[in-house]
């Protein structure tokens, strides 16, 4: 057509220059992010709070989570109100990954009730609900398929689960290091209690007793 380009052409110009400024701003997101010292540092002692230092104290459950996610809360703001939030959405995140082992919730109610505590969170932290809802619900809503990927490879899982959450964050209007912190606590603390779990389950204080007292006897049999 003289002088006019194709409306197809035009298009997928459109297109593909929407898409390569969406990515460039991804990957400057994420450099920004791995510039962080601080929100990396506060995910990793999260973690090893969490999946191992506590549990070994006999720390588990909800407790576990709130010390872990204070002081992740901690350590990436500097402030007692980042430690609160921090706590608040930790407990609140292992809570809904109990209920919905609990009352075996689908993938969509999961997702869901994912949403809610995390745009409640980026609320607390001065942030726009939607941004932490479709950071934390979508991230939660594709889970088995990053499983399907990388099967019991937590790590993997965990970083999957994150940066998923941070495009999700970016795509809404939000930033992508806030969805990926949101992701990544959604994760750490909803799965934490399923790796808890995995671990054999130690004997009660009734149990121990009662092995103690047969061993007594045995000995002290005929």
């Amino acid at each position: 057509i003289g002088g006019h380009e194709a409306p197809s052409g035009y298009f997928l110009k459109k297109i593909f220059k929407a898409v390569t400024s969406f990515f460039k701003s991804v990957f400057n997101a994420i450099k920004s992010l791995l510039s962080n010292p601080r929100a990396l540092l506060s995910l990793a002692v999260g973690a090893a709070l969490m999946w191992g230092v506590l549990p070994a104290l006999k720390i588990t459950g909800v407790l576990a989570a709130g010390i872990s996610g204070g002081v992740a809360g901690y350590i990436a703001t500097g402030t007692l109100k980042g430690a609160l939030i921090g706590a608040g959405t930790a407990m609140a995140f292992y809570g809904v990954g109990q209920a919905i082992a609990e009352y075996n919730l689908g993938r969509v109610e999961g997702a869901l009730a994912h949403g809610v505590v995390g745009g409640t969170s980026s609320v607390a932290a001065g942030g726009k609900f939607h941004t932490g809802f479709i950071s934390a619900g979508f991230s939660k809503f594709i889970g088995p398929e990053i499983k399907g990927i990388f099967g019991d490879n937590d790590m993997g899982r965990f970083m999957a689960h994150a940066t998923v959450g941070g495009i999700a964050a970016q795509l809404g209007g939000g930033k992508f290091e806030n969805g990926f912190v949101t992701a990544a606590f959604g994760y750490l603390f909803n799965h934490g209690g399923k790796l808890l779990e995995r671990q054999p389950p130690q004997p009660t204080l009734s149990q121990q007793g009662a092995g103690a007292t047969a061993f007594v006897v045995h000995q002290l049999g005929p």
